[in-house]
């Protein structure tokens, strides 16, 4: 037995004993809002570190002699009994929620100057990952994009930005630390996140042991800092999901488990199902952030929150980049309606959680998707693609709206209130919900939903979009992205943009992100053994951490002849313009920083300049030491910057950065500038 397998199981045997002997429940706040379900907190795990460059040590032995580390779990297939009982609920509204983004043959044109990446790259194939679905995950920080999908993980330099050690190994390598139980178990359902607030990476999945398909665990990991190397060390945590904080969910397995984050904590949810594969219900975890930062899990579970007709399904953990939040939130799918979704509130996350009742929201009607047919499909109805069912992709919170998207099946007219014999193309339906914290009822702000509405109901030259993902920054611009195809049409990722100026429910930019040319009949995924091809299972969009505005996809397509890639692509927001105005014109004298917006001169508040505000590494800043001058510091995103001192109506050029300026005594000192002058 090598030395790394020993060390391996040392560790796997020690976390073993913390999951399962070791943990504490503490005592729980006696205040709880009404309604609210108090949580049991377990402690007392601590984490166990190894660098990147261990794990790449292990995966040169893993690839050198792979009968050593075991096999792939073969999991019961999922069955969603309660998807056959759902109806239509009363208040749905039936219509459609927009004109639609996208035709089969001609996109919308953009309404933007340009609606272009200005990065598009592929990061990880099928030879990568060897499985299907890849699971299509990744996040952005601040020099890196970081790809986490079954099997591979692996980071990329942002544009512009050194290349450095990278990480790249396979998820069981990688995840090594935090097996439970033994070294040899099935890893899959990855996601991953990078919190601005701490400059740490938050990567998840679950774990089967060897020759178990029940009783399977949550995997952890956090970075020591904001960049992945090979010098970067991880602190890894495990916990059997059914053996942990309150009991329950015996002798069944949890699936689809969701991240999300926000200042206080993690939140991790996911369906539970029986050891026949049969639904039984959902359970979400709380997962202090402070205590992970140094080395300890402290864990909250709740159970049964997939129970009755407002039951939560498929929990969304939602990711919220506000500071000043005091509550954490999960959202799914209802268990009994179509056009409804449940809302949970976490009350305390940071200290003793409580979880609020189910919360609905009503929103347009929507369907189970439909599978899809694609460009040279060779094994007939078994070799369409899966669009899964209705459960929410991902979930993102800003200034409280909460943002959110799914797929669903529409008829020529983008509505799901039809016939299933009309029901024949898959939509991309996002949504923005108001969500008032503490108390209130959430309400639908705006949704809009990209579809095909060039073609007849029953035309073979329909387009469907899949497993769309949506993310919105700080000036209020959202991106939303997923794949597409239809019987004629390869299998491209798309991407669909607006901003905060747009008409409600609209998403008028489009682009298509890769060709579309190539067949998909991969002999691994040829759906003989479900009855369909297997896609997604999700995506991502997010917010760049830099300067709040650039928006990042990672979304599947089909790159060549049976094969697949995840297409990673970033949009900035849109530009400034030349000639503008300023409001408000403060007069600013030995001020160090401040936030003025600066608008174009009759054109739309989307075209300003914007300052995402201290603690972005692109926020201008400035000093004026004497004289009445009118100081304007902001940025449109990290190569369109402006800096600059206003006299007499006129716009000064700009200084380098770090340099000083002086004007009629006036002393004006840029800390950060981009490329864009005036």
């Amino acid at each position: 037995m090598s030395s790394t397998k020993r060390r391996l199981q040392w560790i796997a045997a020690a976390l073993a004993f913390a999951a399962g002997g070791a943990w504490i429940a503490s005592g729980q706040s006696p205040r709880l809002p009404a309604g609210y379900r108090a949580g049991v907190v377990a402690e007392g795990m601590s984490g166990v570190s190894a660098t990147t460059a261990q794990v790449h040590a292990l995966q040169r032995e893993m690839d050198a002699h792979p009968e050593r580390f075991g096999s792939t779990v073969r999991k019961p297939a999922k069955q969603r009994d309660y998807l056959e009982k759902k109806i239509p609920h009363p208040l749905s509204p039936p219509g459609a929620s927009s004109a639609p983004t996208a035709g089969a043959a001609e996109p919308v044109r953009e309404a933007l100057d340009t609606f272009l990446p200005f990065a598009n790259f592929d990061t990880v194939r099928l030879q990568d990952t060897r499985l299907f679905p890849p699971d299509t995950m990744g996040t952005v920080g601040v020099s890196q994009f970081l790809v986490v999908a079954n099997g591979r993980i692996r980071s990329f330099a942002k544009p512009g930005k050194p290349a450095i050690n990278a990480i790249d190994a396979s998820l069981a390598a990688f995840f090594s630390p935090a097996r439970p139980g033994n070294p040899f178990v099935s890893l899959s359902d990855p996601r991953v996140r990078f919190d601005r607030g701490t400059q740490r990476w938050f990567i998840s999945a679950m774990g089967f042991d060897q020759g178990q398909s029940v009783d399977n665990s949550i995997l952890l990991a956090v970075s020591s800092g904001a960049e992945a190397t090979t010098e970067t060390s991880w602190t890894y945590f495990s916990f059997q999901f059914n053996a942990i904080s309150s009991p329950g969910d015996v002798n069944s397995s949890i699936d689809y488990p969701s991240l999300g984050l926000d200042k206080n904590a993690l939140y991790i949810g996911g369906d539970v199902f029986d050891q026949a594969g049969h639904f039984a219900g959902a359970t979400v975890f709380v997962i202090r952030k402070a205590a992970l930062l140094a080395g300890q899990l402290v864990v909250t579970a709740f159970r049964g929150v997939g129970d009755g007709d407002d039951g939560c399904v498929t929990p969304m953990g939602v990711e919220n980049l506000d500071s000043d939040v005091a509550e954490g939130y999960f959202i799914g799918t209802s268990r009994r309606y179509f056009g409804q979704l449940t809302l949970l509130r976490i009350a305390d996350p940071s200290g003793a959680p409580a979880i609020s009742p189910s919360i609905p929201v009503v929103i347009n009607l929507n369907a189970n998707p439909v599978k899809v047919d694609h460009a040279g499909n060779a094994q007939g109805v078994q070799g369409y693609l899966d669009g899964n069912d209705d459960r929410l992709i991902n979930a993102m919170m800003r200034r409280g709206r909460l943002w959110t998207a799914q797929c669903t099946a529409v008829n020529e007219t983008g509505s799901a209130n039809d016939a299933k014999a009309n029901l024949l193309r898959d939509g991309a339906r996002w949504m923005e919900i108001r969500v008032p914290p503490g108390s209130g009822t959430p309400a639908l702000v705006q949704t809009g939903t990209v579809f095909d509405a060039s073609a007849p109901t029953n035309s073979p030259s329909r387009r469907s979009y899949l497993y769309p993902s949506i993310a919105v920054n700080g000036q209020g611009h959202a991106l939303l992205g997923g794949s597409t195809t239809g019987a004629p049409y390869g299998i491209a990722a798309f991407a669909a943009y607006r901003t905060v100026d747009d008409p409600p429910g609209t998403l008028p930019s489009y682009a298509t992100l890769t060709p579309n040319v190539s067949t998909y009949n991969p002999p691994g995924n040829d759906g003989s053994s479900r009855g369909f091809r297997r896609w997604g299972d999700y995506s991502n969009t997010c917010v760049d951490p830099e300067d709040d505005m650039t928006m990042w996809t990672i979304q599947q397509y089909c790159d060549s002849r049976d094969s697949y890639a995840l297409r990673v692509a970033a949009f900035r927001a849109p530009p400034p313009p030349r000639s503008v105005t300023y409001a408000p014109a403060p007069i600013i004298v030995g001020k160090t920083s401040f936030i003025t917006r600066i608008y174009p001169v009759g054109s739309r508040q989307s075209r300003g300049f914007y300052d995402p505000g201290a603690g972005f590494p692109f926020h201008p800043s400035a000093l004026v030491t004497r004289g009445p001058i009118r100081i304007k510091g902001s940025s449109a995103n990290k190569c369109l910057a402006l800096c600059g001192c206003f006299w007499a109506d006129r716009i000064v050029p700009l200084a380098m950065e770090g340099s000083t300026f002086d004007l009629d005594g006036c002393h004006f000192f840029v800390r950060h500038l981009g490329a864009w002058r005036v």
